[in-house]
């Protein structure tokens, strides 16, 4: 129903679906041009929070990259011609985990974020054989967190157009308080 759900609710899909513990959510902000960690669990001492934003900017990224280009793109390969860029090294060492496989989620040609996935390479390889079914539980996060979205900025259009109404409202009667008849 709601952003945090939907990110929960995916979360657990992996674990259940695919039996990946180190998964993390990375949502594509408009306004400020990047991909803002979102995180599932309650608050650690770890890096990765809320406040952690990735600018796509970062074209050498492994996360902006791979929602720019709209495909799945790994650590294990991802990396053959340069060095990895300080996030993506931080991201693996946190998952504490051999690489990261990061996922992206278009809706309508939007951006909405990239799923990035804490894997060892034996996992990677038993992964790729279910990636069609990765695919689709990826773009069906997506079309959820987009559809979210769209009701969220409606909310925000209709509250501003109320608030724009009572305030035209509000002049017009203390105009005519000011001017009886």
């Amino acid at each position: 129903s709601d952003e945090d759900t939907i990110v929960r609710a995916a979360h657990q899909g992996l674990k259940v679906l695919f039996d990946i513990k180190s998964v993390f959510f990375f949502l594509y902000d408009n306004e400020k041009k990047g991909l803002i960690c979102k995180t599932t669990e309650e608050k650690n001492s770890s890096f990765i929070d809320d406040n952690i934003v990735i600018p796509m900017e970062a074209d050498k990224s492994l996360l902006t990259s791979s929602l720019t280009q709209g495909k799945p793109l790994e650590s294990f390969t991802g990396f053959a011609d340069a060095k990895p860029i300080i996030i993506d090294e931080q991201i693996i060492r946190f998952v504490n985990k051999e690489g990261i496989l990061c996922i992206p989620m278009l809706a309508h040609g939007d951006y909405v974020g990239v799923i990035v996935l804490g894997l060892d390479q034996v996992e990677l390889s038993h992964l790729s054989k279910h990636s069609m079914l990765l695919n689709m539980f990826s773009n069906n996060v997506a079309l959820a967190l987009h559809v979210d979205q769209v009701r969220r900025n409606q909310l925000n259009r209709i509250q501003s157009e109320r608030l724009a109404a009572s305030l035209y409202m509000a002049r017009k009667v203390v105009h005519e308080v000011n001017n009886p008849l």
